[in-house]
């Protein structure tokens, strides 16, 4: 297998480059897509979520899978399907049919990756109770954190109905997994005490990533009046950033152990999130480019450590179980940032929007000063006194909307390097592992 560990790595790099250009490409995307579609930011939100969620049902039975069916078969089956489903994703011409494309992306694959001599074919039972309990709580879960702001939520027999489903299929299926001999999702796994902290930290990671994802670009689309190609360019400098402090992560790692990496990188995380909380409407394309950049330095400084934590201890024949579950954690987590977030946001523009418009009265002399020049623009351009009061009144009350979308934004970037600060206590469960990064390279290989 040596002599193709080129090759395995360049196919490997060709798959991340294809899921994270199709993510990119989507998340810069949405305002344009809202528009053309006719929906709302939280219906849009299922063009994301939908792909997540189909990735979070998959990703725990990837090992199950490869064992079943072997990896490159199941890889080249799979490469398949992503590329149609993304051909179609660029047809779609309405939300259900981009949503049902989007989960149709369900894995990427490394056509050259053979099965290591680990990996023991199975054959016979299926863990049909498992999976399909998997689906049902994660399903519900997803719909519900999704559909609960637009059904005043737990005022709602469905949310209710959705929240009660979710914790009863979670809590069959963990038990399940835990009862039989050949689950589909080993959770025993959860065990190890690192890899159960580095996995929380990693769902940590996945709520701050994907929120930041989703909103950023309809911040600087929607407010910044950027258009998709400036806003896309104003996301570079985390990739960028990545591309160059993840190798020198991997050094130091072997250095300092994952401890002292992984809490800088959280430190350095929640100081983006802390600049990305003081924006304003009046901001310039470098105020969002510089936050970027720190966050693509702590975001590697975390990946780099936490994955190698995370699977440092597990042994071989677990490996690919332990990936699946670590990443699905971290997908799950992501799928709620994205909600979460699109619900504070919705919320909170209302919320700021009332606190703001208490100020804005006629007896208010900057109020009354504005109006006034409003409607004097207005009659000058050849409306009459009535029509030029009213689109007045309508002209800043828009303005006050967007104040409060600003507001609003900062609100939720001003949680996310709350939510990073305090996972810092998780930390400390961590431990370092005898595994080098070279063995580990290995075991990627294999």
């Amino acid at each position: 297998m040596a002599p193709n560990k080129w090759v395995i790595a360049g196919t490997v790099m060709t798959g991340t480059i294809m899921a994270d250009l199709d993510a990119s490409i989507v998340n810069v995307a949405l305002p344009q897509m809202s528009g053309t579609l006719g929906v709302t930011i939280e219906e849009i939100t299922w063009v994301v979520t939908g792909y997540m969620l189909s990735n979070v049902f998959v990703m725990p039975l990837i090992a199950w899978l490869s064992a079943r069916f072997g990896r490159k078969r199941m890889y080249v089956t799979s490469v398949l399907l992503f590329t149609g489903a993304s051909m179609c994703c660029g047809l779609a011409r309405t939300l259900p049919m981009m949503v049902t494309f989007r989960v149709l992306n369900l894995l990427l694959v490394q056509r050259f990756i053979a099965d290591p001599p680990y990996l023991v074919r199975e054959r016979g039972r299926v863990d049909v109770p498992g999976i399909a309990l998997l689906a049902l709580g994660l399903g519900a879960l997803q719909l519900m954190l999704e559909e609960g702001q637009r059904k005043d939520w737990f005022d709602s027999s469905f949310i209710v109905t959705l929240a009660v489903a979710s914790g009863l299929g979670l809590a069959l299926f963990v038990w399940r997994e835990l009862a039989t001999d050949r689950p589909a999702v080993d959770l025993r796994i959860l065990k190890s005490a690192s890899f159960s902290s580095a996995t929380a930290l990693g769902g940590v990671l996945g709520m701050g990533l994907y929120g930041s994802l989703f909103l950023l670009p309809l911040f600087m689309q929607n407010l910044l009046g950027y258009p998709a190609e400036t806003s896309g360019l104003a996301l570079m400098p985390r990739s960028l950033a990545m591309a160059v402090v993840m190798p020198l992560g991997g050094l130091l790692y072997n250095r300092v152990g994952p401890r002292p990496l992984i809490a800088t990188g959280l430190l350095v995380s929640a100081f983006s999130f802390r600049e990305l909380s003081r924006l304003t409407s009046a901001v310039g394309f470098w105020d969002v480019f510089v936050p970027q950049l720190w966050q693509g330095v702590g975001f590697s400084l975390i990946f780099v450590a936490l994955s190698t934590a995370a699977l440092g201890a597990i042994e071989k024949a677990k490996m690919t179980a332990a990936a699946g579950l670590y990443n699905v954690v971290r997908q799950v987590s992501g799928s709620v940032g994205i909600a979460v977030a699109a619900t504070t946001l919705t919320t909170g523009i209302a919320r700021y929007h009332d606190v703001l418009a208490e100020h804005v009265t006629m007896y208010d002399p900057a109020t009354r000063e504005r109006l006034g020049a409003l409607t004097a623009a207005l009659r000058t351009a050849g409306s009459d006194a009535y029509t030029a009061a009213r689109r007045a009144l309508d002209l800043l009350n828009a303005e006050v909307t967007r104040q409060a979308a600003v507001l609003s934004y900062d609100h939720v970037f001003a949680l996310v390097m709350l939510l990073f600060a305090l996972a810092l206590p998780l930390v400390l469960l961590l431990r370092a592992t005898g595994t080098a990064r070279d063995e580990a390279a290995a075991l990627i290989a294999e």
